[in-house]
């Protein structure tokens, strides 16, 4: 197995063309709405999968959710108390919406897998195989310099 050489930070960014790629689709977007609060401009799927949140056609944060994607990224916009963070992501989003119209969702649903015998959760996988593979400044562990 060829292993790839540490490169600069710009080699390790997500851009979206490599989400669409790897078959990723854009689901919704994030907006403000009038009352400064997190609103989504469209319905996400139920199932269970990988999303990225994409700023500036660069993916600056990736998730899993395992309890399904509506369910999970719900929580982003009206996060609990306990939420820690739900509470510190929804906190980016509303900043960063004051200078971007949107913030792009883009979504996966991967299959579960066998190996050996044994199952391979498909979105686990792709959520920390893309986090150790690409600068996500929003993540605060990955492959890159970090943000916020």
């Amino acid at each position: 197995m060829l292993r790839r050489e540490k490169s600069d930070y710009s080699d390790r960014l997500l851009a979206v063309e490599r989400l669409t790629e790897g078959g990723f689709a854009l689901s919704a977007s994030w907006i403000l709405s009038v009352t400064g609060e997190l609103a989504l401009d469209g319905p996400l799927p139920k199932a269970v999968g990988v999303y990225a949140f994409v700023r500036n056609s660069v993916a600056v944060y990736v998730g899993v959710a395992t309890m399904g994607l509506a369910k999970r990224l719900y929580f982003y916009g009206k996060p609990g108390v306990t939420q820690l963070t739900s509470l510190r992501v929804n906190g980016i989003l509303k900043s960063e919406l004051q200078s971007v119209p949107s913030i792009q969702i883009y979504t996966a649903q991967p299959p579960d897998l066998e190996w050996n015998g044994l199952p391979i959760h498909g979105s686990g996988g792709l959520e920390l195989g893309i986090i150790k593979q690409f600068s996500l400044p929003w993540n605060k562990r990955g492959a890159g310099p970090q943000a916020v």
